[in-house]
């Protein structure tokens, strides 16, 4: 096994789900891969299943389209094909990883894998890994590691590059409502900081943490989204089957929130000090009003 000890470079990816990216919807496609290069993102992930025929081709046709634009072509694997054995999932993952056109390769390895399938994850990892030595791997697992302890964490750990953990906090709406994304944010990153001290570090298998979040439902919220964004140098996007037109407004305030100075975690204080605003640290109505976004 190689270690190509790449990373995703900074700045927030829209996962594609597959269904916006067949047949007639490719004029819907291109055109959101113009908003994304317009909202100065890096690369994009198309969602695709190990059981798609033609999948190669329809790999690099998608590629092109992100190519022509200067994003980064990723892709990812939904494992969910009851039909493959995890040598056939590999092989597949495997034959698109290879290609020059795929940056970096994600596993959304969560339920699949969840009933202690080690040796299933070790079989699917090798033969990708024997295909594409050198490709850029990342796993999509559950945000909490103690809930699903028979997941293979090390096994996983061993064969990529990063981890981007789906921290879903808008699932958590109906418990928790306008407090979800400091509930869940708090309770997942201190379960991986767990993880990690206690199980990954002391193996030398501690990698790049990646977060993986909802590019829709935050209309109530665009605050706590944009909190987010600026909290983590690397996001992937999962999008149903675009972000929303709340989601883009929060991509956009961070965008413009850097344009003025203003990055990483106290940008929104930065900004409201230096505009004169009210300093709460929160991106709200007058704020996002004052960035014109």
């Amino acid at each position: 096994m190689t270690d190509t000890k790449r990373s995703l470079p900074k700045g927030i990816y829209p996962q594609i789900y597959r269904d916006a990216i067949h047949g007639d919807k490719y004029k819907l496609l291109n055109d959101k891969l113009d908003e994304f290069k317009q909202l100065g993102l890096p690369g994009v992930f198309f969602h695709m299943f190990p059981s798609e025929q033609n999948l190669v081709s329809e790999f690099k046709k998608l590629a092109k389209l992100a190519s022509d634009r200067g994003l980064l072509a990723c892709v990812a694997f939904g494992l969910d094909s009851p039909r493959m054995t995890p040598i056939e999932k590999g092989r597949a993952v495997g034959s698109v990883a290879v290609l020059s056109e795929c940056f970096c390769v994600s596993l959304n390895v969560e339920s699949f894998w969840d009933s202690g399938k080690a040796a299933d994850a070790i079989a699917m990892c090798e033969e990708i890994k024997r295909i594409a030595p050198n490709s850029f791997l990342i796993d999509q697992p559950w945000p909490v590691p103690s809930v699903h302890s028979k997941f293979p964490w090390l096994e996983f750990a061993k064969y990529v590059e990063a981890r981007a953990p789906q921290f879903y906090y808008n699932n958590w709406k109906a418990q928790h409502g306008r407090d979800r994304y400091e509930f869940c944010d708090d309770w997942f990153s201190k379960e991986w900081d767990k993880l990690e001290s206690k199980k990954l570090a002391p193996a030398g298998l501690a990698k790049q943490r990646i977060v993986t979040l909802q590019g829709y439902a935050w209309d109530d919220v665009i605050d706590d989204l944009v909190t987010c964004l600026l909290k983590y140098p690397v996001v992937v996007m999962w999008s149903e089957p675009f972000p929303t037109e709340s989601t883009v407004r929060g991509i956009k305030a961070v965008g413009a929130l850097a344009a003025a100075g203003c990055t990483g975690p106290r940008a929104v204080w930065d900004y409201q000090h230096k505009m004169g605003l009210d300093m709460d640290g929160m991106c709200g109505p007058n704020t996002l009003a004052r960035l014109a976004v």
